[in-house]
Order: C-alpha cells, then sequence, then structure tokens
C-alpha cells in the first residue's frame, strides 16, 4: 500500500502570540522561506485583522502562488535555493529597505520564518565569498546546524541581526522547523530575526517533525499498520541510515517509520539528479529484505537540487530494477535518472510545508 505523500500539508500550525496580539496598524509583517505562502495563508486564516498590514515575503524561484489569493500589501520577491546568488543578495537587500522603512512608523514586526531562507537572502560586503562558502555547505554533508552556524558568522542580517535595522521595535517569530532536533526552530533559516539576548525579541515554534512523524503515524495506524520500530529526530549520515533501515525485520502488516533528517557529502564536482532521500532510497533497493515496499520522502517536495519529492518503490517495482546500474548511479549521485525509469520518482511540487525527511517501510 502506498501512503499519501501530501498528508503533511494536513499539519496544523500555532500562530498563538506569547502576549496579547500587537495593534495591527502599527505591524509590519515579513515571510520568508519554502513554506513563506503557506504560512501566510495559515496565519491570516487564524488573524484576519492582520491581512491589511505591510509585508514582504521571500520566496524560492519556482514556487506555486495565486497572487490574486495574498493581499495587495504583501510584495513577494522569488530568489534562489538552495544556492546564495546575486538574486539571494538582492532580496537581502530589498529586505532591510523594507524594514528601514517601516519602522518609522511601525513598532512591531512579526516574522513567518521556514527553512530555505539561509539561501534565499543575505546581506553583506562580500558576495563572492558568501557564494563560495554556501557552496562548499553544500557539497560538504554537513548537518544543518552547523551550515547555518557558518553562514551566520559571515551575515549582516542572520543570527538575529535584521531587527537591528528597526532596533526600537519588538520582534515575534513564528518558526516551522525543518532542523532535526526538538531545540532546531532557534536555528531555522539561519535565524535572522530572534536573539536570545534581545527582551524584545520573541520566538514562537508553530511545526516541527514531531508533528510530522505523529501525523505519518497515525496514517499507518489508520491503514491498519502496527509500528514495529520508529525514530525521530534522526540524524547521520544518509549511509548509517541505509545500515540502520536495512537491519530492521518486519513481519506482515508492520512498518518502520523515520522522520528525521540525514547527510550526504557530494565528492564529484558535478553530480547527476539527486537528493538525499533518492540516494537513500537507491542504496536501499540493494539492500532491503524482499517483500518490502519503500517510501523516502521530503516533506517539502524538493528532494536536493532535484524536481522530485522522492521515492516510493514496492516489491514489484525492485523485480524490474536492473541493478547492475546501481552502482554508476550511485557513483554519479544520479538516483532519480534511476527511478524515472521505473515510475518511482514522486513529483509534487512543493507541499506548503518545509519539516524533516521521512522514511516508512512496510510488509504487507
Amino acid at each position: 500500500m502506498r501512503i499519501d505523500p501530501l498528508i503533511a500539508a494536513d499539519i496544523p500550525l500555532a500562530f498563538d502570540f506569547p502576549d496579547a496580539a500587537p495593534d495591527p496598524g502599527r505591524t509590519a509583517l515579513i515571510a520568508l522561506g519554502k513554506s513563506a505562502l503557506f504560512m501566510v495563508t495559515r496565519f491570516f486564516l487564524r488573524h484576519p485583522s492582520f491581512r491589511a498590514v505591510p509585508g514582504m515575503a521571500i520566496v524560492p524561484e519556482g514556487l506555486p502562488r495565486d497572487d490574486a489569493d495574498l493581499p495587495s500589501g504583501l510584495t513577494v520577491i522569488a530568489s534562489t535555493h538552495p544556492h546564495i546568488t546575486g538574486k539571494s543578495f538582492a532580496a537581502g537587500e530589498a529586505l532591510v529597505e523594507f524594514v528601514s522603512a517601516q519602522a518609522a512608523d511601525r513598532d512591531t514586526f512579526i516574522v513567518l520564518l521556514s527553512g530555505g531562507a539561509s539561501a534565499l537572502i543575505e546581506y553583506g560586503s562580500d558576495p563572492a565569498e558568501f557564494m563560495r562558502l554556501n557552496r562548499e555547505l553544500l557539497r560538504a554533508g554537513l548537518p544543518i546546524q552547523e551550515m547555518n552556524r557558518r553562514r551566520i558568522a559571515l551575515s549582516g542580517i542572520k543570527g538575529g541581526k535584521l531587527p537591528r535595522f528597526a532596533p526600537q521595535a519588538d520582534w515575534t517569530t513564528f518558526v516551522m522547523s525543518d532542523i532535526p532536533a526538538p531545540d532546531g526552530h532557534r536555528l531555522v533559516g539561519s535565524m535572522p530575526s530572534w536573539s536570545p539576548d534581545e527582551p524584545r525579541h520573541h520566538l514562537v515554534p508553530v511545526a516541527n517533525g514531531g508533528l510530522l512523524h505523529d501525523r505519518y503515524a497515525a496514517e499507518l495506524r489508520r491503514n491498519n499498520y502496527r509500528i514495529a520500530a520508529e525514530e525521530r529526530f534522526l540524524t547521520g549520515t544518509v549511509g548509517d541510515w541505509t545500515r540502520h533501515i536495512a537491519a530492521q525485520e518486519l513481519g506482515p502488516g508492520e512498518a518502520l517509520l523515520i522522520t528525521g533528517e540525514p547527510t550526504l557529502a557530494l565528492t564529484i564536482a558535478t553530480p547527476g539528479i539527486g537528493g538525499r532521500m533518492a540516494h537513500l532510497a537507491l542504496l536501499l533497493a540493494e539492500r532491503l529484505d524482499e517483500g518490502l515496499t519503500l517510501h523516502a520522502l521530503s516533506s517539502d517536495g524538493i528532494d536536493g537540487a532535484s524536481p522530485y519529492a522522492g521515492v516510493i518503490f514496492t516489491p514489484e517495482d525492485r523485480s524490474r530494477f536492473d541493478r547492475t546500474l546501481i552502482a554508476d548511479h550511485l557513483a554519479r549521485f544520479d538516483a532519480y535518472s534511476f527511478f524515472e525509469k521505473y515510475g518511482c520518482a514522486l513529483k509534487t511540487g512543493y507541499t506548503g510545508v518545509n519539516l524533516n525527511d521521512v522514511v516508512i517501510v512496510t510488509r504487507d
């Protein structure tokens, strides 16, 4: 049985202010990340009085949107992800100008923050160095927390530096966390709008990988699977995950559920079409017990730099795989070119949510 990969979009987001809601007439709104517009829509459903506030959203290029559903006062800027480019600096400059201009008569900023913001915005005096560093970080296979700490060190707006352009304002940041840790919300998007040392900065987590895990666990049980083993906020390398998953033994009607984020170091100059979940799936195509179905999914609908959300294969699919080709596709980091041939590469487009990766293994 296949599990619906889009059920993550049903996760409820909790936009509860830490104190009384601010005056909309003195508030500006900022939305950053892969889930920026999804969060904007959900925020306005919860707080409709804020629809008229001036705002700016910075989103990935290619993100589907219906501008007719967005308020006229919200400026939407498309930038690049996962690479930092000139568009990232242009977006960062526009964001700084927006904050500086609004600070004249607004004393509250609301920020809706999700993963991907680290690439979408940047601000500083040496764009070439930022771009070089980001290319190295993307290839190095470091945990996202360490990548973001290194980005913060060079940035003029990350690490809680954006509020310096409106230092007298209160800043409330609502965070959808893609970092695989219970406190991961503190570093999402290299955290441009909150500092733990500033009493006027407030940080409110609205969703994380734990909610994603619970949603898929409920779906498995609804489909009459017994969860025999599960892991939340799992980290490690793709190789670590492969060995861990392949070692699990599942009986009929049992499932394995893992949420988290593995790392994958790219060791060639020009990789093919791949991503963490696709690479994991291709490794498991050789190592899983026969009779098992695999879902390896990226919750945001975009695995790595590919146009795919992940891989689903059944025992019947595996019987058609030409396993003599697997080693070559792995060496070229080109897993999706393999899975495309068998109809196992899943394309959803952006789902709206950006939480953790999901791996489900079932035996019917």
